[in-house]
Protein backbone atom coordinates (compact mmCIF):
# COMPACT_ATOMS: atom_id res chain seq x y z
CA UNK A 1 0.00 0.00 0.00
CA UNK A 2 1.28 3.27 -0.95
CA UNK A 3 1.20 5.53 2.11
CA UNK A 4 -0.62 8.83 1.08
CA UNK A 5 1.70 11.43 3.05
CA UNK A 6 4.75 10.94 1.24
CA UNK A 7 2.69 11.72 -1.77
CA UNK A 8 1.33 15.05 -0.60
CA UNK A 9 3.20 18.32 -1.02
CA UNK A 10 3.24 21.15 0.48
CA UNK A 11 1.69 24.11 -0.80
CA UNK A 12 3.20 27.52 -0.45
CA UNK A 13 1.24 30.01 0.98
CA UNK A 14 0.52 31.87 4.46
CA UNK A 15 -1.51 30.61 7.20
CA UNK A 16 -4.34 32.77 8.96
CA UNK A 17 -2.07 33.25 12.30
CA UNK A 18 1.11 34.37 9.74
CA UNK A 19 -1.23 36.69 8.04
CA UNK A 20 -2.30 38.38 10.91
CA UNK A 21 0.70 38.93 12.49
CA UNK A 22 1.80 40.57 9.50
CA UNK A 23 -0.56 42.84 9.77
CA UNK A 24 -0.11 43.62 13.04
CA UNK A 25 3.55 44.53 12.40
CA UNK A 26 1.98 47.15 9.78
CA UNK A 27 -0.38 48.43 12.06
CA UNK A 28 2.68 49.30 14.57
CA UNK A 29 5.09 50.39 12.24
CA UNK A 30 1.92 52.46 10.99
CA UNK A 31 1.82 54.08 13.81
CA UNK A 32 5.00 55.11 15.29
CA UNK A 33 5.23 56.93 11.44
CA UNK A 34 1.97 58.92 10.52
CA UNK A 35 2.91 61.55 13.13
CA UNK A 36 6.37 62.05 11.53
CA UNK A 37 5.00 61.80 8.56
CA UNK A 38 2.75 64.70 8.97
CA UNK A 39 5.13 66.78 10.75
CA UNK A 40 7.04 66.35 7.84
CA UNK A 41 4.41 67.31 5.56
CA UNK A 42 3.86 70.71 7.59
CA UNK A 43 7.51 71.31 7.64
CA UNK A 44 7.16 71.10 3.97
CA UNK A 45 4.36 73.30 3.38
CA UNK A 46 5.98 76.42 5.14
CA UNK A 47 9.42 75.98 3.86
CA UNK A 48 7.35 75.62 -0.24
CA UNK A 49 5.39 79.23 0.66
CA UNK A 50 8.79 80.61 2.36
CA UNK A 51 10.39 79.82 -0.40
CA UNK A 52 7.90 81.45 -2.20
CA UNK A 53 8.14 84.56 -0.57
CA UNK A 54 12.19 84.83 -0.75
CA UNK A 55 11.55 84.59 -4.23
CA UNK A 56 8.98 87.74 -5.21
CA UNK A 57 10.76 89.90 -2.68
CA UNK A 58 13.83 89.18 -4.36
CA UNK A 59 12.40 89.94 -7.74
CA UNK A 60 11.24 93.04 -6.40
CA UNK A 61 14.72 94.22 -4.86
CA UNK A 62 15.89 93.42 -8.40
CA UNK A 63 13.21 94.85 -10.08
CA UNK A 64 13.94 98.22 -7.85
CA UNK A 65 17.63 97.95 -8.77
CA UNK A 66 17.10 97.29 -12.27
CA UNK A 67 14.39 100.28 -12.84
CA UNK A 68 16.34 102.47 -10.69
CA UNK A 69 12.56 103.01 -9.63
CA UNK A 70 10.88 101.90 -5.82
CA UNK A 71 9.28 98.59 -6.04
CA UNK A 72 6.29 97.93 -3.54
CA UNK A 73 5.19 94.69 -2.55
CA UNK A 74 1.84 94.21 -1.34
CA UNK A 75 1.05 92.17 1.65
CA UNK A 76 -2.96 90.65 1.94
CA UNK A 77 -2.82 88.85 4.93
CA UNK A 78 -6.42 87.90 5.29
CA UNK A 79 -6.33 86.73 1.46
CA UNK A 80 -9.38 85.05 -0.15
CA UNK A 81 -11.37 81.65 0.08
CA UNK A 82 -8.77 80.21 -1.46
CA UNK A 83 -5.71 82.01 -0.44
CA UNK A 84 -4.33 82.40 2.60
CA UNK A 85 -2.18 85.14 2.20
CA UNK A 86 -1.12 86.96 -1.42
CA UNK A 87 1.88 89.37 -1.85
CA UNK A 88 1.79 90.84 -5.17
CA UNK A 89 4.83 92.88 -6.82
CA UNK A 90 3.64 96.29 -8.46
CA UNK A 91 4.95 97.61 -11.20
CA UNK A 92 6.07 101.31 -9.91
CA UNK A 93 4.59 103.32 -13.32
CA UNK A 94 1.47 101.33 -14.10
CA UNK A 95 0.34 100.37 -10.82
CA UNK A 96 0.02 96.92 -12.20
CA UNK A 97 0.78 93.35 -10.79
CA UNK A 98 4.51 92.09 -12.44
CA UNK A 99 4.09 89.18 -10.25
CA UNK A 100 1.54 87.48 -7.29
CA UNK A 101 2.28 85.21 -5.13
CA UNK A 102 -0.43 82.92 -2.67
CA UNK A 103 -0.25 81.14 -0.10
CA UNK A 104 -2.44 78.16 1.06
CA UNK A 105 -5.18 78.08 3.33
CA UNK A 106 -2.94 76.03 6.41
CA UNK A 107 0.05 78.31 5.92
CA UNK A 108 -0.73 82.04 7.43
CA UNK A 109 1.75 85.52 7.18
CA UNK A 110 1.91 87.30 9.48
CA UNK A 111 3.77 90.90 9.70
CA UNK A 112 3.43 94.36 11.11
CA UNK A 113 3.95 95.67 7.53
CA UNK A 114 1.63 95.37 4.49
CA UNK A 115 3.87 96.92 2.39
CA UNK A 116 7.31 96.78 1.50
CA UNK A 117 9.04 98.91 -0.73
CA UNK A 118 12.79 98.15 -2.00
CA UNK A 119 14.04 101.99 -3.26
CA UNK A 120 16.16 101.75 -6.26
CA UNK A 121 19.63 100.85 -4.85
CA UNK A 122 17.92 97.64 -3.78
CA UNK A 123 17.70 98.49 -0.04
CA UNK A 124 14.60 98.39 2.26
CA UNK A 125 12.83 101.83 2.11
CA UNK A 126 11.24 102.44 5.40
CA UNK A 127 10.97 106.23 6.45
CA UNK A 128 8.21 108.91 5.40
CA UNK A 129 8.76 112.55 5.67
CA UNK A 130 6.29 115.35 5.64
CA UNK A 131 5.18 116.51 2.53
CA UNK A 132 4.12 119.90 3.93
CA UNK A 133 0.41 119.41 2.84
CA UNK A 134 -0.63 119.02 6.61
CA UNK A 135 0.85 116.63 8.12
CA UNK A 136 0.73 114.17 5.36
CA UNK A 137 3.52 111.89 5.59
CA UNK A 138 5.63 110.19 1.91
CA UNK A 139 8.10 107.28 1.90
CA UNK A 140 11.20 108.81 0.85
CA UNK A 141 12.81 106.30 -1.30
CA UNK A 142 15.80 107.31 -1.30
CA UNK A 143 16.23 106.80 2.47
CA UNK A 144 16.58 103.06 3.61
CA UNK A 145 15.36 101.66 6.36
CA UNK A 146 18.12 100.96 9.50
CA UNK A 147 15.70 98.54 11.40
CA UNK A 148 14.54 96.26 8.42
CA UNK A 149 11.42 94.28 8.35
CA UNK A 150 9.79 91.03 10.09
CA UNK A 151 7.66 88.36 8.02
CA UNK A 152 6.14 84.86 9.40
CA UNK A 153 5.01 81.80 8.19
CA UNK A 154 3.58 79.84 10.27
CA UNK A 155 1.20 76.60 10.27
CA UNK A 156 -1.97 77.27 11.25
CA UNK A 157 -1.86 73.55 13.00
CA UNK A 158 1.30 72.80 14.19
CA UNK A 159 2.50 70.04 15.62
CA UNK A 160 3.73 70.44 19.65
CA UNK A 161 7.67 68.72 18.91
CA UNK A 162 7.60 70.26 15.72
CA UNK A 163 8.80 73.84 14.37
CA UNK A 164 6.39 74.70 11.05
CA UNK A 165 7.13 78.01 11.33
CA UNK A 166 9.70 80.81 9.57
CA UNK A 167 10.64 84.04 10.37
CA UNK A 168 12.08 86.35 7.52
CA UNK A 169 14.08 89.38 8.70
CA UNK A 170 14.70 91.56 5.50
CA UNK A 171 17.49 93.55 6.12
CA UNK A 172 18.14 97.04 5.46
CA UNK A 173 20.53 95.71 2.51
CA UNK A 174 17.32 94.68 1.18
CA UNK A 175 19.08 90.98 1.69
CA UNK A 176 16.75 88.25 3.67
CA UNK A 177 17.61 86.33 6.69
CA UNK A 178 15.40 83.10 7.61
CA UNK A 179 15.29 80.70 10.33
CA UNK A 180 12.45 78.64 11.79
CA UNK A 181 11.06 78.97 15.40
CA UNK A 182 8.65 77.52 17.53
CA UNK A 183 4.91 78.92 17.74
CA UNK A 184 5.76 81.58 20.57
CA UNK A 185 8.54 83.29 18.81
CA UNK A 186 6.31 84.06 15.85
CA UNK A 187 6.02 87.11 15.35
CA UNK A 188 8.78 88.06 17.16
CA UNK A 189 8.65 90.78 19.50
Amino acid sequence: MICLAAHRTRHAGLTLLELLVVLAVIAILATIAAPNFQEMLKNNRVSSQTNEIIALLTFARSEAVRRSVPVTVNLSLAGTDSDAWVAEVLDPQTGNVLRRSAGRKRVQLESSDTQLTFNSRGYLAGYFKDTGNGGELKLDPDEWNPEGADLCLKHVNPSASGRQHRIMHILPSGQINTNSTVWNDCPPS
